[in-house]
């Protein structure tokens, strides 16, 4: 009889279709002490959380970029600004 594991429940189950339930509500197959024996296949996301997340993950991209420019200028002020420094001592 096949045991299924989400989190910290352990289930068994030997109904076919209560399996595929168990599956669809993120239950992965396990052995009798827990371990996950095969990785859930089918993970699904709604389409609108998908679009959100791409367009979430698209403006942080550009955040994450603008950041980096700004870091890059700020280093390159600071290592002239050092630079001077040093040339009039």
């Amino acid at each position: 009889m096949p045991y299924f594991r989400r989190d910290n429940v352990i289930l068994q189950e030997d109904d076919k279709g209560k399996i595929k339930e168990l599956k669809a509500m993120g239950y992965q197959e396990a052995d009798k002490n827990g371990k996950i024996v095969e990785e859930q296949q089918e993970k699904t996301v709604a389409e609108s959380t998908h679009k959100k997340v791409l367009k979430e993950n698209k403006e942080l991209k550009a955040k994450v970029e603008e950041l980096e420019k700004s870091l890059q200028e700020a280093e390159s002020a600071n290592k002239q600004e050092n630079n001077d420094n040093a040339s009039s001592k």
